[in-house]
């Protein structure tokens, strides 16, 4: 077994029902709930991600991740350029956030799929960027699209993700929107 928990169905179904309901909250009251949870997980002797240094490298799919959101923001924000990786590092306030946001979205997405090839796992980060960034311009979210924002999109990618792709991630079935994303690139 890969480390994955295997959830039952008797598990799955309250499960389902509370995913539902806190994708039905307003961005006050889901941050709120998050910060709950975040609360509780550290009661369980799970730590938080710690800060890199300013002169560790990032990650691959950090870089992938800060690319893809600052390209799709710039675009949609109809601003010629976007903030070099390496200068947001090191002066944006709001990095260490970020940072601990894309540990989040890696753990999710590493649940979700632990056996991707990097083409594939680019492929899917790419896309929960653009997920993350059409959830901030719709009508739910009404916070504009700082760092901070993007941050706290980033920390619930799974709620994201279901308002797109209902239940394909509690049924196993977001496989296939990775290998349909790859096999349109070929």
């Amino acid at each position: 077994m890969s480390g994955v928990p295997v959830i039952t169905s008797a598990v799955a179904q309250p499960v389902t029902a509370l995913k539902r309901a806190a994708s039905a909250l307003d961005p006050v009251a889901l941050d709120e709930l998050y910060q709950h949870l975040r609360t509780l997980r550290g009661l369980s002797g799970k730590s938080p991600v710690k800060p890199p240094s300013r002169d560790e490298a990032p990650t691959i799919e950090e870089q992938t991740l800060y690319d893809a959101l600052a390209g799709t923001v710039a675009h949609t924000l109809k601003t010629k350029n976007k903030l070099p990786f390496s200068v947001f590092r090191r002066s944006a306030p709001v990095y260490p956030k970020f940072h601990s946001a894309v540990a989040l979205v890696v753990d999710q997405h590493r649940h979700w799929f632990p056996k991707l090839n990097r083409v594939q796992d680019i492929s899917m980060l790419r896309l929960y960027a653009m997920l993350i960034v059409s959830h901030m311009q719709s009508d739910r979210h009404e916070h504009g699209m700082g760092w901070r924002s993007i941050c706290w999109a980033m920390e619930n990618l799974p709620v994201i993700v279901d308002q797109h792709f209902p239940g394909y991630a509690e049924a196993g079935l977001l496989q296939i929107v990775a290998d349909i994303r790859i096999k349109d690139k070929t």
